[in-house]
């Protein structure tokens, strides 16, 4: 297994200078530092691919070739497109492993990331997608919604609900099987934003018969976009 994690957006809503976004110091490290130190720590992922785009040589001089004993590779996307776009420009680095996706301005500190693992392979599931549980639509509504089917596994991915249907907002926390990038072109381009979103990617492959699960997280889970983003979490995280 893989780890891949996306810095490649610019992020002009959070940034007071030029720089790149997963950069920005939250609690006194680099908000990057959060999905690297998890990836590093889970041990069946063997090395670390990121995505890199603006300001890349800054993650470049900052990581080097190592992080906690992983290796890094690194991959640039040239335009900014979109979670789908990014998988599919790494998708020779990842060589053909199940992969752990993590998106580079998100916080969250649980311990399950492990359990997460292990609950991927013993399920059997295509994908498995890390939740939350939440009930403001203003956070599902930066984010998407995730419904389930009678069988508790997942039906229906909503990017951005104008309204909330589920108590399970999905994060950018997702397990992959290697498969999964033969639903690469499958995955609509969204009309508003002109890219491919990532709930239509696992919805292709929902679509198509395949297992998707979800995993829940417990603890305050953050995806840092503004300004007022990092000031909630930091104040979160700052609590003994």
């Amino acid at each position: 297994m893989r780890a891949l994690i996306l810095t490649a957006g610019v992020g002009r809503r959070l940034l007071l200078n030029d720089g790149n976004k997963c950069l920005v110091s939250v609690c006194g490290k680099p908000l990057l530092d959060y999905s690297m130190t998890v990836a590093a720590s889970l041990e069946e992922i063997e090395d670390i691919v990121l995505v890199v785009g603006y300001q890349a040589e800054s993650i470049i001089s900052r990581y080097g070739r190592c992080f906690a004993g992983k290796y890094i590779h690194y991959v640039h996307q040239e335009v900014p497109l979109g979670v789908v776009d990014a998988i599919r420009t790494a998708r020779s680095y990842l060589q053909g492993a199940d992969f752990f996706l993590f998106l580079g301005d998100e916080v969250l500190l649980d311990s399950r990331h492990q359990a997460m693992v292990l609950d991927f392979y013993q399920s059997g599931a295509f994908v498995t997608c890390g939740v939350v549980r939440e009930s403001k639509l203003t956070r599902h509504s930066k984010n998407y919604t995730i419904m389930l089917n009678d069988a508790g596994a997942v039906c229906r991915l909503i990017e951005k609900p104008e309204q909330a249907v589920s108590p399970w907002m999905g994060t950018g926390n997702c397990i992959f099987r290697s498969e999964i990038v033969h639903y690469l072109d499958s995955a609509p381009v969204n009309p508003q934003r002109g890219e491919q979103e990532l709930p239509d990617l696992i919805q292709s492959a929902v679509n198509d018969g395949r297992l998707v699960r979800i995993f829940e997280f417990k603890a305050p889970y953050f995806n840092i976009n503004t300004q007022e983003d990092r000031a909630e979490a930091e104040a979160s995280l700052s609590q003994p």
